[in-house]
């Protein structure tokens, strides 16, 4: 049943996931160097509300947030993939698929 769920993804359902996640501008990314401080700052906001919804983090904070969003920047071997080369890299590990 999960196999079925993701095989039905489309690389346009997992964009527009992240376009809503992420508050992309319609019609093109927004970089993080392209967000002012005021931006950044409501979306860090709204993440920290969202995680308070959520069973155990309800005394999740804006630094938790912050810290969260920044734990892989400094690890090493961590690269950032499109969808396209997510989707490319699933594919290549289920060819039968």
């Amino acid at each position: 049943m999960l196999a079925n769920a993701w095989d039905s993804l489309t690389v346009t359902n997992l964009q527009n996931a992240w376009k809503k996640l992420w508050s992309v501008v319609e019609g093109g990314e927004t970089s993080d160097s392209n967000r002012t401080d005021s931006d950044k700052e409501r979306i860090l906001n709204e993440m920290t509300a969202l995680f308070s919804t959520i069973n155990g983090f309800e005394e999740c904070d804006a630094e938790d947030a912050r810290e969260w969003l920044n734990n892989d920047t400094n690890l090493t071997g961590c690269t950032i993939l499109s969808d396209d080369d997510i989707v490319k890299s699933v594919n290549e590990a289920c060819p039968d698929k």
